[in-house]
C-alpha cells in the first residue's frame, strides 16, 4: 500500500511542491538576518522595493502561465496531444516577444521609475538604484521564459520537474547571496549573481524539455486559430494577475512612499512569513488546478474534491499559525534577534490574523481557474484589490501602519464570502450553506484566540483541528478522488 502510494503522480506532485514550499522559505528565513545585517535597513529596504517593482512589471505576461496550463489539460484529457504540443509553442512565441520588449525598455523603465520620485529613494542611492533595476529587469526576462516551461510540464501533471529545477536555483541562489554578503561584496553582486542563476537554469529547462519532446517543438509558432482560442482565457487571466499583483504590492508601496525604506524594511519581514506560509498552502495545493481542469473536461462532479481540499487547506493553514503563535516571542527572537523582533513584533498579531484568512483563499482560486471560470475569478480579484485599496488608506490614516494590514485581511474577507456565495449559488447549489461557510468560521474562531492570546485556549483549538484532520483521513473523501488518477 505504501509503495502504491508512493508512486501515484499526485502523491509525487504534492510531495515535491511541497518540498519546494518548504525548502525555499526555510533557507530565506535563515539569511534574512544575514540579509538585513550585510545591507542595513535602508539597503534591504531598497531591495524589498525593487522586488515588489519587478513582481509588479512582471504582469506584463501573466496570463500566458496559466493559459499554458489550462489549455494543455484541456487537450490531454481529449487525447489530443497535437493541439496541446502547438498551444505551448505559441504561448511560448509570446512569451519571447515580451521578454524582447522588456530587455528594450528596461533602461527608460529603470530611469523613469527613479526619476519621477515616486518613492523615498534617497539621493545617495538613485544611481545605483537605476543599475539595480537594469539588471533585475534581465533576470525578469529570462523569468517569463522559464515560467512557460515549468507551465507546460504542471499542465502534464509533472510537478517534480518544476519543483527540483525551483529548488535547486531558489536555494542555490539564497546560498550564494550569503556566501557573498558574508565575503564583503554588496547589493550588486547579489543582483548579478541572481541574474547568471537564472540564465542558466533556463538554458537547463530548454535543454531538458527540447530533449524531450526534440527541438523542433520549441520553434516560435504563430498559430492564428490557437491565439484565436486562448485569447479569451489569457485577457482575463492577464487582467487577474495584474489585480492580485497589485493587491499584493500595494502595501509596500505605501510604506515605501508614506513613510520610508527603513519602515519597509521591517514591515517586508512580517509580510515575508505570511507569505512564505501562505506559499507552502499555495504551493501544496496548486496540482489540483490541472487536475479540475481533466475532470470538468470530461463532466466529471469537483464539489466534494473541493469541500474536503478547502478544509484541509484552511485547517493546515490555521495549525501552522497557531503553532508559530505559541512560540513566537523564542523563535523571531533567535532568528531576528531581540532588537529586530521588537520593532516589528507589534506587526504579528495582524499578520497572523491576515494569514487566517488568506488560508481560505487558496482553494476557491484554483478551482474556479481548473473549471474555466477566468472571468469570475478575475472579477473577484478586481473586487477585492478595490476594497483593499480604500480599506488600507482610511485605515492607514487612522491606525497607520498596521491598519494596512487590517484593511487586506477585511478586504480579503468580505471577498471570499462573496465567492462562496457565487458558487453556492451556481456550482453547488445543492451544498448546504454551512458546508461552505465552515471554513470562515474556523477562521473567525482561529483569530479570536490569537486575540485573547491564552496559550490553553491555543492549545485546545490546535488538538481540535488535528481532530479536523484525523476525520478527513478517515473518511478519504479527498484522498480517493486523487488516488484513484494516475
Amino acid at each position: 500500500m505504501i509503495k502504491k502510494i508512493a508512486a501515484n503522480k499526485h502523491v509525487k506532485n504534492v510531495s515535491w511542491n511541497v518540498a519546494e514550499a518548504v525548502l525555499y522559505p526555510a533557507a530565506l528565513l535563515v539569511a534574512t538576518p544575514i540579509y538585513l545585517s550585510a545591507l542595513g535597513d535602508e539597503l534591504y529596504g531598497l531591495w524589498t522595493l525593487m522586488t515588489s517593482i519587478i513582481v509588479s512589471i512582471g504582469v506584463v505576461n501573466g496570463g500566458l502561465a496559466d493559459t499554458t496550463i489550462k489549455y494543455i489539460s484541456k487537450y490531454r484529457a481529449l487525447q489530443d496531444h497535437a493541439t496541446a504540443q502547438r498551444i505551448f509553442r505559441t504561448t511560448l512565441t509570446w512569451t519571447l516577444l515580451i521578454a524582447l520588449a522588456i530587455l528594450c525598455l528596461s533602461p527608460v523603465l529603470s530611469y523613469g521609475i527613479v526619476t519621477f520620485d515616486l518613492f523615498e529613494i534617497p539621493n545617495s542611492l538613485t544611481q545605483s538604484t537605476i543599475l539595480y533595476l537594469n539588471i533585475s529587469f534581465i533576470t525578469l526576462a529570462f523569468k517569463l521564459i522559464e515560467q512557460i516551461f515549468y507551465a507546460y510540464y504542471k499542465a502534464y501533471e509533472r510537478f517534480d520537474v518544476f519543483s527540483k529545477a525551483s529548488i535547486a536555483v531558489k536555494v542555490g541562489t539564497i546560498v550564494l547571496n550569503v556566501l557573498l554578503l558574508l565575503a564583503g561584496y554588496g547589493l550588486l553582486a547579489v543582483l548579478l549573481s541572481t541574474l547568471v542563476l537564472s540564465f542558466l537554469l533556463l538554458i537547463l529547462v530548454i535543454l531538458k524539455t527540447g530533449h524531450e519532446t526534440g527541438f523542433k517543438q520549441l520553434m516560435p509558432l504563430f498559430d492564428k486559430n490557437i491565439t484565436a482560442e486562448l485569447q479569451q482565457f489569457t485577457k482575463w487571466s492577464w487582467l487577474q494577475t495584474v489585480i492580485g499583483v497589485a493587491n499584493s504590492q500595494m502595501d509596500k508601496f505605501l510604506v515605501a512612499s508614506l513613510v520610508s525604506l527603513e519602515m519597509l524594511a521591517y514591515y517586508s519581514i512580517g509580510l515575508m512569513v505570511v507569505n512564505q506560509i501562505h506559499m507552502v498552502l499555495t504551493t501544496a495545493a496548486s496540482t489540483v488546478f490541472p487536475l479540475i481542469s481533466r475532470m470538468e473536461a470530461k463532466n466529471e462532479t469537483t464539489d466534494t474534491l473541493f469541500l474536503s481540499l478547502q478544509k484541509l487547506v484552511t485547517v493546515a493553514g490555521m495549525l501552522i499559525i497557531l503553532h508559530l503563535h505559541l512560540v513566537k516571542e523564542f523563535v523571531f527572537t533567535a532568528w531576528l534577534g531581540p532588537e529586530i523582533f521588537q520593532r516589528s513584533s507589534g506587526l504579528l498579531f495582524y499578520f497572523f490574523a491576515y494569514l487566517m484568512v488568506a488560508s481560505t483563499s487558496v482553494m476557491p482560486n484554483f478551482y474556479l481557474l481548473g473549471s474555466g471560470k477566468i472571468k469570475e475569478n478575475a472579477l473577484s480579484l478586481g473586487f477585492n484589490a478595490l476594497v483593499t485599496v480604500a480599506a488600507m488608506l482610511a485605515l492607514f490614516a487612522v491606525l497607520g501602519v498596521e491598519g494596512l494590514v487590517i484593511g487586506k485581511a477585511l478586504a480579503l474577507f468580505l471577498t471570499i464570502t462573496l465567492v462562496f456565495l457565487y458558487l453556492k449559488k451556481t456550482s453547488m447549489p445543492h451544498l448546504s450553506a454551512f458546508s461552505l461557510f465552515q471554513t470562515l468560521l474556523l477562521c473567525l474562531a482561529g483569530i479570536a484566540v490569537l486575540a485573547v492570546d491564552q496559550t490553553w485556549l491555543t492549545v485546545a483549538i490546535i488538538l481540535y483541528l488535528y481532530y479536523l484532520v484525523v476525520e478527513l483521513v478517515r473518511k478519504n473523501s479527498f484522498a480517493k478522488k486523487l488516488f484513484a488518477r494516475s
